[in-house]
């Protein structure tokens, strides 16, 4: 009996023994490393390194092991699968506790980070960033970080996992993980609406222009003119008989929407109101002449461009006004009507594809305005003169 209690004396010696030993360092506290990128296999990730000592105690070098079997310090350890800090790490965002650490070393085939400085007493939060760091390949894995603090980087370069550790400050483990990465798919389609209309807006619809007096009749004596205005037509000089053409557009094509139109000038049977060309040109009472010119609609706040020669800065409702039932016109806008340029395959309005009159950025719906001008000699044909334009919207994703 007495031999068995005094061989369970001297076991539970060297038992508590041991754990003495076990404990010759502290245990580091509210310790983290946070990833920036978990996917297998990422490069230059950055992990976040954060951990409070267990007192205040003199430390000049952390090590920082990275393991894929545990975080018990004093273990063996196997490097995660293609894990690498790189050869030459890097370290940023130091803690002001340990700002003078700053030389940076890798052990154990670049698996282990050895950062020192100078030698100082730590309480607080160390914190820093290891942002060369090459993630281990396999998806969903977990890998441990061992963290331990030295009182000189002599001991620190002597580190071994399982070794004794010579001046061992402090240590503790971390749990980490790689994961998969979730694809979220979205598809935003190409998008173009385009509405052409006479009426005030687009829900109330209308297709036609009646372009001359009360009774649609033009004069030699004076121009008329078919403009976007609404309520401002009555402030204009002259009373305009018909509101113009308009259309609203509203695209997502990255490289714009363009707007053609293809048509003919008015015509009577085979005979013609002169178109009046290529160049922006005024309007010129006893002269044959039918033109257009477009512009944005300022309070839609829009990016509609006209395209020359029917962007002439004055086509507006306010400087459009060269005609009206009553006569005269004090107008300042140029009109224009291509129907020449390039053949009958050309760019023009009377082309293939009609003629480019105005681009369209991508935003929300934006509404363009054009007005029309018509004036005769005295020799014009009578007749009735009608000419139906095609509106074209292309947009270029």
């Amino acid at each position: 009996m007495l031999v068995a209690m005094l061989l369970m004396g001297i076991n539970g010696f060297y038992g508590l023994l041991h754990l003495d030993v076990a404990r010759a360092y502290g245990l580091i506290t509210t310790r983290s490393i946070e990833l920036n990128n978990s996917t297998n296999g990422a490069t230059n990730t950055t992990y976040a390194v954060t951990f409070t000592p267990s007192a205040s105690n003199s430390i000049q070098a952390i090590i920082v092991d990275f393991c894929s079997n545990d975080p018990i310090i004093g273990d063996s350890c196997t490097t995660p699968s293609s894990f690498t800090l790189t050869a030459t790490p890097g370290v940023s965002n130091q803690s002001a506790n340990i700002s003078t650490y700053t030389t940076v070393a890798t052990l154990n085939s670049n698996r282990t980070l050895e950062l020192s400085g100078t030698a100082g007493a730590v309480s607080t939060a160390i914190t820093f960033n290891i942002t060369t760091v090459t993630n281990p390949a396999t998806t969903n894995t977990t890998f441990y970080g061992r963290i331990l603090t030295f009182d000189t980087t002599t001991h620190a370069n002597s580190y071994t996992p399982t070794g004794a550790n010579t001046g061992l400050v402090d240590a503790g483990g971390i749990a980490l993980s790689t994961a998969a990465n979730i694809v979220i798919t979205s598809k935003v389609q190409e998008q173009l609406s385009f509405c052409v209309y006479t009426n005030t807006t687009c829900g109330g619809g209308g297709t036609t222009i009646s372009l001359g007096d009360a009774n649609d009749v033009l004069s030699s004596s004076h121009a008329y003119v078919s403009s976007g205005c609404t309520s401002s037509c009555s402030t204009l000089p002259n009373t305009i008989n018909a509101l113009g053409a308009k259309f609203d557009v509203q695209t997502n094509a990255s490289n714009n929407a363009i707007i053609r139109i293809k048509g003919d000038t008015l015509k009577f049977g085979s005979t013609p109101i002169t178109a009046i060309g290529s160049s922006a040109t005024s309007s010129s009472v006893g002269t044959s002449q039918f033109g257009m010119c477009l512009y944005d609609n300022v309070a839609s706040g829009a990016t509609i461009t006209p395209t020359s020669p029917y962007n002439n800065a004055n086509c507006d409702s306010s400087n459009d006004s060269t005609g009206g039932s009553s006569g005269g016109g004090t107008g300042t806008a140029q009109f224009a009507y291509d129907v020449t340029t390039g053949g009958g395959t050309g760019n023009n309005i009377t082309g293939t594809y009609g003629q480019n009159v105005a681009s369209v950025n991508p935003g929300s719906s934006q509404t363009a305005e054009l007005s029309f001008l018509a004036n005769i000699s005295t020799s014009q044909q009578a007749g009735i003169y009608t000419a139906t334009l095609i509106f074209v919207a292309t947009g270029t994703y």
